[in-house]
């Protein structure tokens, strides 16, 4: 060697501020012929610094684990799936199709009604509640049960109101509703409505329709009074995890998320429940935000974090101390906002800053300095380190 210039470079310390790095331009031989850099580590004033070596990618960059991932999507090969909130097609709060027709339509038997208008009205009403609470397919009925601006608000548009979920239990659907304090004015008309069995048993609040020139009701809207109270419901103790690796399967995570989505306005609280309806890529960051703000049971540690470093344990395939190594240094190296975007990208290739620093830290965790001293007798110190 017959130069000294270099260049500093910050690494990556798990628990511990960064530590500055000299890199020579002129580089001692490979130990081993792999490729890499010799840092010069450590040294002030009188003392020598030691040289360490770091080999280049000695171990694969761990992918970003999927925490959310959308309905008929599929995760890489390499991401980790989390399951989403469930989107119930028999419970009200969450259905992936509504249904509104009255109860005699469907089995083919005859309402028999009075002759009082209000009355009349009240009975459709009645049993068109208790067919929507306990639907099990609503293929067919988006378009010609719910008025379009229902469907447009709360689902967006009819493919996403008539999608099923093929895993739903109808075990835990709703066995039909409580139908009060109906208000008819004209073509519009409201009721309280109380959900009785399934996971939401018990949830209640205002639904409101509106009857159309063929004289048949229709469901128009979920009020925030019935919504919250059923999302109250959905995320209590009858909440239906899908086991350990359901990120609401912690009762207290799920309690803390479901105060934060409840604690919104009310209009915040209905975009957040419709595109929740939508299972959008928006209520996906709206969950993930509520988590990195909820505790886990590690002290320090968000309840996002917590999730994540338990897919990136699962998925490392890297020997237990490197990667609780990595797990620490990316405390530091990487934000709850970061872990956050990383899952909405959908297992897309992480950007290259923060490859560059999750490579860093791997770099760090997998090196350890090498026995081999690559200075030559004659070579000179390495550089005087002290600021």
């Amino acid at each position: 060697m017959t130069s000294s210039g270099g260049d500093w470079v910050a690494v990556p310390v798990p628990g511990q501020p960064d530590r500055w790095d000299f890199v020579p331009h002129e580089q001692p031989p490979s130990p081993d012929g792999s490729p890499g850099r010799w840092h010069v580590v450590g040294g002030s004033g009188t003392e020598v610094g030691q040289w360490q070596w770091f080999p280049t990618n000695p171990l694969p960059t761990p992918p970003p684990p999927l925490l959310f991932q959308s309905t008929g999507g599929q995760a890489a090969a390499t991401s980790v799936p989390i399951a989403s909130p469930k989107r119930s097609k028999k419970v009200p709060l969450a259905i992936a199709a509504a249904v509104a027709v009255i109860a005699a339509a469907a089995t083919g038997g005859v309402l028999l009604l009075s002759g009082d208008d209000d009355s009349k009205h009240k009975e459709e009403i009645t049993a068109l509640v208790n067919y929507v609470t306990t639907v099990d397919k609503g293929e067919d009925v988006c378009t010609s049960h719910l008025t379009e601006d229902f469907v447009r608000t709360v689902f967006g548009d009819v493919a996403t109101c008539e999608q099923d979920d093929s895993d739903d239990d109808d075990s835990d659907g709703a066995t039909g509703a409580l139908v009060e304090n109906i208000q008819i004015d004209d073509e519009d008309a409201t009721a309280t409505v109380t959900v009785r069995g399934g996971s939401t048993d018990g949830a209640t609040g205002t639904w409101a329709f509106r009857r159309g020139d063929d004289d048949v009701w229709r469901v128009a809207e979920w009020r925030a009074d019935y919504l919250r109270s059923s999302l109250e419901r959905t995320f209590g103790e009858k909440y239906d995890s899908d086991g350990p690796d359901d990120p609401f399967d912690n009762p207290t995570v799920r309690s803390c998320v479901k105060d934060r989505l409840l604690g919104q306005d009310d209009p915040a609280f209905l975009d957040t429940a419709h595109q929740l309806f939508r299972n959008s890529q928006e209520s996906s960051a709206k969950l993930l935000g509520f988590m990195a703000e909820c505790p886990s049971d590690t002290e320090g540690v968000s309840a996002l974090r917590a999730l994540f470093e338990k897919g990136f344990r699962a998925s490392a395939q890297l020997p237990e101390p490197i990667t609780e190594c990595i797990v620490l240094g990316m405390r530091t190296g990487l934000s709850d906002e970061e872990i956050k975007q990383l899952s909405l990208n959908r297992g897309q290739p992480a950007p290259p800053h923060i490859q560059a620093r999750i490579q860093q830290i791997t770099i760090t965790c997998a090196g350890s300095p090498t026995s081999f001293d690559p200075v030559p007798e004659d070579l000179a110190p390495g550089p005087d380190l002290g600021v």
